[in-house]
């Protein structure tokens, strides 16, 4: 059966086997396939299998990098993908996949295998999902590690990472003096990336609003893009197309995808509904925070709460510092954090759903992105209960015969909670 497929398989019987070299061509199916790819430079076929620069045979490359995308779907068992964040109030970290290959017929050996050089660390791999002949990328990055099972059963575990992995690691040299005072986060995001060797050209940077106080940078690459992201109170992260996203506050009222619902999900079936398995919702004080304090560069704290709310649940404080220029900037970002998170209310948190099972609605699943809105519905006798949320995290599951997406969501920020001061638009008056 295809990985992920609705119905029969897809594949062909070999995989650059002795008396197979026919390429794996797609077959009809119901619904989605999973199809996962390495990229991979060309192919030799002659024996023996070598690598330049190596001396070990069986490895089936002409040199040790780049070139087309290899279709290694045959071999996966199953995987797992997760990228974004839980909440709003978390940055977004380094995404991960993880992918069990099948290796009882010895393909994907660590030695002597045509495959063997294509499954090395810092090879990318993306995944997608194919609908109707109709591509949706899930996920993108490189190979971290591979792991090989021996024994009487082998199989081959590969532990991958997206492209925030890249900032993870480095180290922004501290300046000589300070520098980049009144970027745009857009602008300041551009320089993190440069000083990393991060290709620009994979970069989609916003400008965003917040004005920020210079740096002397020092500090660990991520751990700063990802402080830039929460002073604008905008989005960073990597997309399944292989680019580096980073939204301005203001998206969450100005992109398309973000004020339109994208998809209905429901527990009642119905034209264009997509039914889930499961919604995790909260009516929590620990989604309560009334009282906030901001702390930018030049010492200055500033403090915004809401006494309403602090008598009716008890002082919730948080904090958070910020790359922030000046003190007007920090009490906007205070101002809409307590604004959104002073009130006891229910949050729908997550939602998963069966894309091997809803072969009809396996586009508008696979479709929906970082920040797209999503309206979700439950009923009951009595009533509905529906929110529109916007997505913060994707993860999927897939196996031979599954496929479980599951969405990390938040409530949608009304106009009021979403304002800029010196903005000619109406409900965009946000302090900062």
């Amino acid at each position: 059966m295809a990985l992920g497929g609705y119905g029969t398989g897809y594949y062909g019987q070999g995989y650059y086997g002795v008396d197979d070299d026919i390429p794996i061509e797609l077959a009809e199916t119901r619904g989605a396939v999973c199809i996962v790819e390495i990229q991979v430079a060309a192919v030799s076929t002659d024996s023996p299998y070598f690598t330049l620069g190596s001396d070990a045979l069986g490895t089936g490359v002409l040199g040790p990098d780049g070139g087309e995308w290899l279709d290694i779907s045959e071999h996966v068992v199953e995987l797992s993908t997760a990228a974004g964040r839980s909440s709003e109030l978390d940055p977004v970290d380094v995404g991960k996949a993880t992918l069990v290959l099948d290796n009882a017929d010895g393909q994907v050996d660590p030695l002597f295998s045509p495959l063997q050089a294509y499954l090395r660390a810092g090879n990318p791999i993306r995944i997608r999902g194919e609908v109707a002949g109709e591509d949706f990328p899930i996920w993108f990055g490189t190979i971290e590690d591979v792991d090989f099972e021996l024994g009487y059963s082998p199989t081959v575990t590969l532990s991958c990472v997206d492209l925030l992995a890249a900032l993870g690691g480095a180290e922004l040299a501290e300046l000589p003096a300070a520098q980049y005072e009144s970027d745009l986060p857009g602008a300041r995001l551009a320089r993190v990336l440069d000083v990393v060797g991060f290709d620009l050209s994979r970069a989609e940077l916003a400008a965003g609003s917040a004005v920020l106080a210079s740096t002397v940078w020092g500090e660990a690459a991520l751990a700063t893009a990802q402080k830039i992201a929460m002073t604008e109170d905008g989005l960073l992260f990597p997309s399944a197309y292989g680019t580096l996203v980073f939204y301005g506050r203001d998206a969450l009222l100005t992109r398309p995808r973000s004020v339109t619902a994208q998809a209905y999900f429901s527990d009642l079936p119905g034209v264009a509904k997509i039914e889930y398995e499961a919604l995790r919702a909260t009516y929590s004080l620990r989604t309560v925070w009334n009282d906030w304090t901001v702390k930018i560069p030049s010492g200055v704290e500033v403090n915004q709460y809401d006494q309403a709310s602090i008598d009716r649940n008890r002082r919730r404080s948080q904090s958070r510092e910020t790359y922030h220029l000046d003190d007007s900037g920090a009490t906007g970002l205070a101002a809409r954090l307590v604004r959104y998170f002073k009130d006891l209310t229910l949050r729908f948190e997550s939602i998963s759903t069966n894309v091997a099972g809803q072969p009809d609605q396996a586009a508008l699943i696979l479709g929906l992105t970082m920040w797209d809105m999503a309206h979700v519905a439950r009923h009951y006798v009595a009533g509905t209960v529906s929110q529109q949320a916007v997505v913060q995290g994707i993860s999927h599951r897939v196996t031979r015969d599954s496929w479980t997406c599951e969405f990390n969501l938040t409530t949608v920020p009304t106009p009021a909670e979403m304002f800029r001061l010196g903005s000619g638009r109406l409900d965009v008056n946000a302090l900062g």
